[in-house]
């Protein structure tokens, strides 16, 4: 008999979409599709204005209202796989809104589920928080499988934010690459198609992560991990003071400021940051190992 999946996902732009078509293509299984969609959409392509404000309810995993998602519960699903988007180091706010749903309680308790990551570079605190609350809603992450620009970091804020804002995904002025996971990677994505299947018809998820990484599902870059975490600490405070200044009307100014601190801080420190982690990497070598082995694993402290 075959098994059977469901594939929950969020994506403004249909790339997560086309990359969870691509790693069940080979999967020989019984697929059901749910988008999860906003009542009130968020736009795409952006305008700065909307991008920057959604940074305080992303960061603080404040949900807003969607669609109740056209799930068959009469369907015994052996696997949910999760799809999400990463916003300012946090699950997309229509993807925290599914996981803190009732909905999601009612699905997903008791389930295996994969998680599917699209970012441009930083995963590891967007998943940290998936983690918790996969946690609350009782379902068992047993695997983990991320996607992202592989362009350099300063290129790939460039190329993102021309995408972000203009809704193309093409080359900016014909010499910067093409922004988001690219072509070969969705493509290739397939292979843990692999993995899946092996797992599904054992019925046992115990060394499916293990095996995804040993496949390369997981590309884990030890200086944007050391900039991004004490990155999501301090859009925690940034994203505390902005909250406090709505209740004043001053929400809009404290956003601007917000979005100038953060391009200086990506032009400015990040590639000094990035020389400082390689430099003392001898140093911290133990550490930099034991954390890499949590983060790209599914256990949550």
């Amino acid at each position: 008999m075959k098994k059977n999946i469901l594939i929950i996902y969020y994506s403004q732009s249909g790339q997560m979409r086309e990359i969870q078509e691509n790693l069940v293509s080979n999967i020989d299984a019984n697929i059901y599709w749910a988008q999860i969609k906003p009542v009130n959409p968020f736009p795409f392509p952006w305008n700065s204005r909307a991008f920057f404000d959604a940074m305080p309810e992303s960061v603080k995993l404040i949900p807003s209202e969607i669609e109740t998602l056209d799930i068959d519960t009469s369907v015994n699903y052996d696997l949910v796989i999760l799809g999400f988007p990463v916003w300012f180091l946090s699950p997309a706010i229509p993807f925290t809104s599914f996981l803190k749903s009732p909905q999601a309680k009612n699905i997903l308790n008791n389930k295996p589920v994969v998680t599917v990551i699209g970012s441009r570079n930083m995963w590891i605190a967007a998943q940290e928080d998936v983690k918790k609350m996969l946690v609350d809603v009782n379902a068992n992450l047993v695997g983990n499988i991320v996607l992202r620009d592989r362009a350099q970091n300063l290129i790939s804020v460039v190329t993102i934010v021309h995408w972000l804002f203009s809704g193309l995904k093409t080359k900016y002025k014909g010499i910067f690459p093409k922004p988001g996971v690219s072509d070969k990677d969705i493509k290739e994505c397939v292979r843990f198609g692999e993995n899946i299947t092996d797992s599904l018809l054992k019925d046992d998820f115990t060394n499916l992560q293990s095996d995804l990484l040993k496949n390369g599902a997981v590309d884990y870059l030890i200086d944007i991990a050391s900039m991004e975490l004490k990155a999501k600490r301090i859009f925690n405070i940034w994203a505390n003071i902005i909250l406090n200044k709505e209740k004043k009307n001053k929400r809009d100014k404290w956003v601007t400021i917000f979005k100038y601190y953060l391009f200086a801080v990506i032009i400015l420190l990040s590639p000094i940051v990035s020389i400082l982690v390689y430099l003392t990497y001898p140093l911290f070598f133990p550490f930099i190992v034991r954390k890499k082995r949590y983060y790209t694993s599914c256990r949550l402290k």
